[in-house]
């Protein structure tokens, strides 16, 4: 192997890793957000199941229980 055909083989060798990390970032970022929008659907869900709160009254604060 003389040292042109050697140093193409390395070219195309850095370019087929460079391309795999790529494609492997990509994924990675892609499984990122689908997690992220997966919580994110957990969470609506979740704050939309809170009853409402009770309607204040004009008794509601006004006695306090003494008794320990």
């Amino acid at each position: 192997m003389d040292s042109i055909s050697g140093s193409t083989e390395s070219l195309v060798n850095l370019g087929t890793s460079m391309q795999d990390a790529q494609l492997k970032n990509a994924l990675s970022v892609r499984t990122f957000k689908k997690g992220l929008d997966t919580q994110t659907e957990a969470a609506i869900r979740l704050i939309e199941s809170i009853p409402a709160a009770a309607p204040n009254t004009a008794q509601t604060g006004q006695q306090i229980d003494r008794v320990a």
